[in-house]
């Protein structure tokens, strides 16, 4: 997972049981990372679960973007199928799948699905 430098690490969590006045988002070891509200109704949960998948989202942004640039450069030489080198295919296609996995998870944790 892509990390930037100064952020606590990833993953954070939306804490499931929290007080009555706020949505508590913690990180490992039980680390308190931050909190939204309980004012704005179900907007504050949707608030609070989207910041505890922000590090998830960070990092399969970041891991996407590189291999969307790679994909580009690919694509724009003149003979595409012969810019791969042996075995460069199946490992941009294991890249590819292994992010869209990554991002359809980081956004069920935004969105509370399972």
């Amino acid at each position: 997972m892509s990390e930037r430098e100064g952020w606590t690490p990833g993953p954070w969590e939306y804490q499931e049981i929290s007080d009555a006045y706020t949505h508590i988002i913690r990180g490992a070891g039980n680390r308190y990372i931050g909190s939204a509200p309980q004012s704005l109704g179900e907007a504050d949960e949707a608030n609070a679960r989207l910041m505890s998948a922000a590090p998830t989202l960070f990092s399969e942004l970041s891991e996407s973007l590189a291999i969307l640039m790679a994909l580009r450069a690919l694509l724009s030489t003149d003979t595409p199928m012969k810019a791969f080198a042996p075995g460069t295919h199946s490992k941009l296609i294991g890249d590819i799948d292994a992010r869209i996995s990554g991002a359809s998870e980081a956004l069920n944790k935004a969105n509370r699905r399972n």
